[in-house]
């Protein structure tokens, strides 16, 4: 069977071979790279957790900051997404949530100037009024 590479010219079947090679290279660093920051973190690849800990709610918890601090695999070439806040927010001292955003209809537009400057001014004619 004739492929491409083997019917190209001598230095065209270099170039192949020398980006092949260093087409495997960068898949074996990077693998490598994740694996580092894989052990780093606590994580083995395939998914199992190496997180120790109590029972119940306490063990969820710590389950979930140990997925929560993993890398994804396939996600934005290597960069770890944004952390979920932990708890909902509460009230804290001082602070007060505003009230929720009422949505009306554009009543701003029907406040009338007041007569003394009607009076002075007159509208200008609408442009597309004969």
């Amino acid at each position: 069977m004739h492929t491409v590479r083997s019917r190209s010219h001598p230095a065209v079947r270099n170039i192949y071979k020398y980006a092949k090679g260093q087409a495997k290279l960068g898949l074996k660093e990077m693998k490598n790279r994740l694996k580092h920051k894989d052990l780093e973190r606590g994580v083995q690849r395939g998914g199992s957790l190496r997180c120790e800990g109590g029972a119940g709610g306490m063990q969820r918890r710590i389950q979930s900051d140990c997925l929560q601090s993993r890398l994804p695999i396939t996600q934005h070439f290597g960069q770890s997404r944004p952390r979920r806040p932990a708890r909902r927010y509460t009230n804290v001292e001082g602070f007060q949530r505003p009230p929720p955003l009422r949505y009306t209809t554009l009543s701003f537009l029907s406040v009338k100037p007041p007569p003394h400057i009607l009076s002075s001014h007159p509208p200008p004619p609408h442009p597309l009024s004969p």
